[in-house]
């Protein structure tokens, strides 16, 4: 599946995402930077932090978000956002805000509803930095700790997906950071749905 920020980030069983981690779990992490983004580190920004509602505009994994509470970061537009998801099986996920950094343009945020029931928390971690005038790049984080068993048996699965969604999102926001236009994949997928749309009138 290609969608696997969606799928970990994002997933569909309401569980206990709030609950304590105990001390022994199971913890699967990985991290994707982008190639040279030829825009200014505060463009970029601008897109990933403030236009944090936005995701749904230009992600291909997320067919609409909408965000709601008052912030608890100074800069920020709100403290959570609920996504309609793009992924098979799944639906709707509900995030919360835990860093907001516009010095240092750096965005986390945990999945609180959604979750499969062996997943504790899931936390993805998004950093900019400028590489050169005009030019930045962005690093992702994602980060499961899960129960030990579920963990390990689904860790390798959960590790392949994502190798493949993080990618994904960091090129569907490329494009658009770059261009103002959204990628053919977000194009196909907002084509398939408006098609829906239109078949349900």
């Amino acid at each position: 599946m290609k969608k696997v920020l969606t799928l970990l980030i994002m997933a569909t069983i309401t569980s206990s995402a709030m609950a304590q981690v105990p001390a022994k779990h199971k913890k699967i992490e990985m991290t994707k930077t982008s190639g040279i983004i030829n825009v200014s580190a505060d463009d970029l920004w601008e897109i990933v932090g403030p236009g944090f509602s936005n995701v749904g505009v230009w992600a291909s994994s997320v067919d609409h978000a909408v965000t709601a509470g008052e912030p608890k970061f100074e800069g920020a537009t709100c403290s959570e956002r609920t996504c309609d998801l793009n992924a098979k099986g799944f639906d709707k996920i509900l995030e919360i805000i835990t860093i907001y950094n516009p010095k240092d343009r750096i965005l986390a945020f945990d999945v609180i509803e959604g979750l499969p029931g062996f997943v504790y928390v899931t936390n993805s971690n998004w950093a900019i930095k400028e590489i050169a005038p005009g030019q930045s790049q962005i690093e992702i984080t994602v980060t499961i700790k899960a129960k030990r068993f579920m963990g390990s048996l689904m860790g390798g699965m959960f590790k392949a997906n994502l190798n493949k969604a993080i990618p994904t999102i960091i090129q569907d926001l490329t494009i658009y950071a770059e261009t103002g236009e959204i990628s053919d994949t977000k194009k196909k997928r907002k084509e398939k749905m408006d098609k829906k749309l239109v078949a349900a009138k």
